[in-house]
């Protein structure tokens, strides 16, 4: 209580507040839900982004990581923060110790090669890091065994042809052969390569010239059973070219980023792309164009 001059008497209304909520109880059950019910919806949240991402990744098939939660983790941890901004943007140009190596399209179309044509209708739904998956438009049944076949001819024309040509003027990256088999960067995959010829006398001990004993580079392509898309290196304005005509995306981490498995320390290469699958004959042509583009590339590499 306190006194005014005239004799009247208050009481504080400080000390009376103060009182008031001194007698508020204590509520701990309260302040737990306020901070922890948050916190449980986040987590339920991801739970729900990581399984159906986790789906998602089963459903692209097997590719060049385990099949299973490793695997998905070992991407989603060390390379999703790292992919491309846009997979439709053109890649840069190379370092300086392939400048010597000139592109068959130019990113305008116009290399010595000629360009391929404008691809027909919109592009597929492509998702995944690896694997990189085609989800829509597919390929009419039994298109990837005419790719398949494809691959085998397009190394038998070439090394019949460099049998022919073996002379003084044939330049000595002229005369590595090319051969299809297990890809190196996806082993459920079929892929094509270029190899040094066998040695005339091998022995047990020689060394294998399989591509996974080599360069990564020397792989020019492999084919995904499941979707009939196709991975090819390609030199960075041909690849640009192709980007723009419609035909393929580049590869999430075709950014120089290191991959640990059988790429044995090397980089994806700025014109590593996915090539859609073939709708049909003019399209297969097209497909094929762009692997011969690929083979030009690697092979001087």
């Amino acid at each position: 209580m306190s006194t005014i001059p005239d004799g009247h008497t208050f009481a504080s209304s400080t000390s009376a507040t103060s009182d008031h909520f001194t007698t508020l109880p204590s509520s701990p059950i309260l302040i737990h839900l306020i901070v922890y019910i948050p916190i449980l919806l986040l987590l339920a949240k991801l739970a729900h982004f990581v399984h159906a991402d986790y789906q998602l990744f089963l459903t692209l098939g097997r590719g060049g990581v385990p099949y299973n939660i490793f695997g998905y983790l070992f991407i989603a941890i060390l390379y999703r923060p790292w992919t491309l901004k846009s997979p439709y943007d053109p890649p840069p140009q190379e370092a300086s110790r392939t400048a010597h190596i000139q592109s068959v399209f130019g990113s305008t179309g116009k290399g010595g090669g000629g360009g391929v044509p404008r691809r027909a209708g919109g592009r597929p739904l492509v998702k995944g890091i690896i694997p990189q998956r085609q989800l829509t438009q597919p390929a009419p049944t039994g298109m990837f065994e005419r790719m398949h076949d494809e691959l085998a001819l397009l190394a038998k024309t070439n090394n019949n042809n460099n049998n022919n040509n073996n002379n003084n003027n044939v330049s000595p990256s002229s005369s590595r052969i090319l051969r299809t088999g297990t890809s190196c960067k996806e082993t459920h995959s079929n892929g094509l390569f270029w190899t040094p010829p066998p040695p005339p006398n091998p022995t047990p001990t020689t060394k294998s010239n399989h591509p996974c004993n080599l360069l990564h580079d020397s792989e020019v392509c492999h084919i995904h059973g499941i979707d009939n898309s196709t991975h090819v290196t390609l030199h960075p304005a041909d690849a640009a070219h192709v980007l723009a005509q419609g035909w393929a995306e580049r590869h999430p981490l075709s950014n120089g980023l290191l991959w640990f498995g059988r790429w044995q320390g090397k980089f994806l290469p700025a014109g590593f792309v996915m090539v859609y699958a073939p709708r049909d004959e003019e399209e297969l042509e097209v497909w094929r164009t762009i692997v011969r583009a690929g083979m030009a590339w690697t092979r001087d590499l």
